[in-house]
This record gives structure tokens, C-alpha cells and sequence, in this order.
């Protein structure tokens, strides 16, 4: 009887001690991870709290907001609701421990700052270092649910505020080994509505275990009213468009840091100059109306008439820390979609991604790991 008393104490002991640090564990974990985030470069920022859900092999973070640190913005570089770590468990079940992300309605801002200041595009911080201290397995798929992403410039004499809501994506493979996949490229695939107007698509493929990154990067989004695009166009274009549609289709490929591709943009209907808006309302001065008289001109003379559109395919070639477009074969597409054929807003796929699929796609040795190893 003392025996069996004992036991039933110790176990009682050790229910009350999982009980405690299960209570404990999610004050623990909100402190960990806000302090994972403040060691970001240039960005700061905070979590309000932590889930934890053990059935699944999971925690779950709640009001993520990170923001640039360098220079005082308006906006965060990311605000999220909720962001779900957990064990794959589809690979789990084939033997393979490796993790997954959920992230449910984040907000990103990217901001384009005065000369004199940083712009706030997130590009500067160090993303991988902070992923890899808050899964403690190798990620293997991202997804983003019903996201929005803004484009904002405060300083311009228009503000610039564009918006892409419904972004939803999927990144798969990420952890590149042959264990897990017949392929060590990775997939993305992502789509989202501009301005609550334009459907926009986009699928990329790509090596993330390479020091220097092959991919295929493939866009393209449905016609969008330039009207949507007004401040946009006023503060980094030398006219503003009173009317017309713009479609744009790009692809894109890079390998052995060689880019090579094209981005075509088609616009339908355009117009330019109109007396009322640019005169009575906006007070453009002559010389503005003279130049958008002429760009009205030209948009008539090189138009596909039979669709109305003006239309051209970009070559987009080089280096890829430096890279230059084909100006002569951009004249030469502007004058085959106006007299010989239209050009449709679409991807060609004339482009083909060589990069190899096996174990020889990685370019330093190490890109089959087991997954086991880690």
C-alpha cells in the first residue's frame, strides 16, 4: 500500500509538473520570440501573444508587428494577425520531421522614402537567421491566406497608396532534398486582386539551397484602369493618363547569374490629354499639355487600331546584379503590335528553365542533405 501511495504521488508530481510548465510555456515563448525579432538588422517589433497547441505539434503567434528602426514611418513593414508553426504532418507521416507556416491576413507596407532615407521594403534584414531560431526543424512549406500588401510614397506631391488585397501563396520544397521530393527546385505560387479591380497571378520555381539563386519567374495581371494608377503615374511618369486599361505579362529567368527574359505591357484605350482635368483642374502648365498633347499623338499613330491598344514586348537581358533592357527591339515590338500583330498581355513560355532536378541542381555540394541530418 505505502508502495502503490508512492507511486501514485510521484505520478501526481510529475502530472502537476507538466500542468505548471504548461502554463508556463506560452509567457515563455512571448518572450523568446519578441526577442528573436528584435535581433532583426535595422527592424524592430513585438508580439502580443503565444499559443500553444501540443495535440499538434504546434504554437501559433498572435499581433505580429515588425517595423524599420532607422528611420521614423508611418506604417510597419509587416502587422499579422496570426502565424501558425507547426509539424508537417503530411511528411511527418512519411517518415520526414520537418516544419510548415500558416500566415493569416498579414499586412505589408512597402514604403519608397526620400533619397535622403531608407526605403522600407525588407529586403535588409535578415530573415533566415530569425526563421531558423523560431522552428527548431527545417521549413519545408510556406502559406500566406487572404494577405494584402501596400505600396505607399508619403513625400511625392501626389501620394502614392496602391493596394493588392486577397494575396494568398503557397511555397512548397523548401527544404530541397531528394528525400522529400523527386526535385530540389522549390515552387511558388501566388495570386491577389490590385486595387480591388485586377487579378494577378504568379508562379515561380527556383533553388533555395544555391549561393547564388537560378529561378523561373513567371507574371502576369488582367487589365487595370489607369485611373486605379493615377499617383502612381503622376509621380514617377512625365504625363498622367485620363483614361485606358494596362495588362502586363512578364517572365523571367536567371541561371549561372545570367538573366534573360521580357515584360510586356499592354495598354487599351488610352488617353492622355484631357482639357477639363489637366487645364481647368490640375493647372498643368503649357509646356505639360504641348507634351501630353504629343503623347496622345503618338499613343493614336502606334496603336493597334482594330483592338486599340498600345503594346510592346521588353527584352530583358544580363547580368542579374545588372541587367539592361533591348531599347531597339522595344521600338521594333511598338511597331509590330501596331501594323503586323497584336501583342497579347500573356506569358509566352519561351522560355525554358534548364536548371537540373536532381542531385546535381545545387551548386555547392550540399543541397541533397538528409533531412534526418538536421
Amino acid at each position: 500500500m505505502k508502495k502503490r501511495y508512492l507511486l501514485l504521488l510521484i505520478l501526481a508530481g510529475i502530472v502537476l509538473i507538466l500542468i505548471g510548465l504548461r502554463i508556463y510555456l506560452p509567457y515563455y515563448l512571448t518572450d523568446y520570440v519578441n526577442a528573436q525579432i528584435n535581433q532583426l538588422d535595422n527592424h524592430t517589433g513585438k508580439i502580443d501573444d503565444v499559443d500553444v497547441h501540443l495535440w499538434r505539434g504546434a504554437y501559433q503567434v498572435e499581433g505580429l508587428e515588425i517595423w524599420r528602426t532607422d528611420v521614423e514611418l508611418e506604417d510597419p513593414l509587416l502587422d499579422a494577425a496570426t502565424i501558425d508553426f507547426s509539424i508537417f504532418w503530411r511528411q511527418l507521416l512519411r517518415g520526414h520531421l520537418v516544419a510548415e507556416i500558416d500566415l493569416r491576413q498579414p499586412i505589408i507596407h512597402l514604403i519608397d522614402s526620400p533619397a535622403e532615407q531608407p526605403d522600407q521594403t525588407g529586403a535588409d534584414a535578415n530573415w533566415v537567421s530569425l526563421t531558423n531560431n523560431l522552428v527548431p526543424f527545417r521549413i519545408d512549406r510556406i502559406e500566406v491566406h487572404d494577405g494584402t500588401v501596400r505600396f505607399h510614397n508619403y513625400h511625392s506631391e501626389t501620394p502614392v497608396d496602391l493596394s493588392m488585397t486577397g494575396f494568398n501563396a503557397i511555397a512548397s520544397n523548401f527544404t530541397n532534398s531528394l528525400e522529400i521530393s523527386e526535385t530540389l527546385i522549390a515552387s511558388i505560387t501566388a495570386s491577389g486582386l490590385i486595387e480591388e479591380q485586377s487579378e494577378l497571378s504568379l508562379e515561380m520555381r527556383l533553388n533555395p539551397q544555391q549561393s547564388r539563386t537560378d529561378f523561373d519567374f513567371n507574371l502576369e495581371f488582367e487589365p487595370l484602369s489607369l485611373s486605379k494608377l493615377d499617383s502612381l503615374i503622376k509621380t514617377y511618369a512625365p504625363f498622367d493618363a485620363e483614361g485606358g486599361t494596362l495588362a502586363l505579362a512578364s517572365e523571367l529567368v536567371a541561371e549561372n547569374g545570367q538573366l534573360d527574359g521580357y515584360i510586356k505591357p499592354v495598354i487599351k484605350n488610352l488617353n492622355v490629354f484631357n482639357w477639363k482635368a489637366d487645364v481647368a483642374q490640375d493647372g498643368d502648365n503649357p509646356f505639360q499639355v504641348i507634351w501630353e498633347n504629343l503623347v496622345d499623338v503618338f499613343g493614336e499613330i502606334f496603336e493597334n487600331q482594330p483592338r486599340d491598344q498600345i503594346a510592346t514586348r521588353i527584352p530583358v537581358s544580363g547580368n542579374l546584379n545588372d541587367f539592361e533592357t533591348d531599347i531597339f527591339a522595344t521600338i521594333i515590338n511598338i511597331l509590330r503590335n501596331a501594323f503586323i500583330q497584336a501583342i497579347n498581355p500573356s506569358v509566352d513560355d519561351s522560355i525554358d528553365f534548364s536548371q537540373q532536378t536532381s542531385e546535381d541542381g545545387g551548386d555547392d555540394g550540399d543541397t541533397d542533405k538528409q533531412i534526418d541530418e538536421q
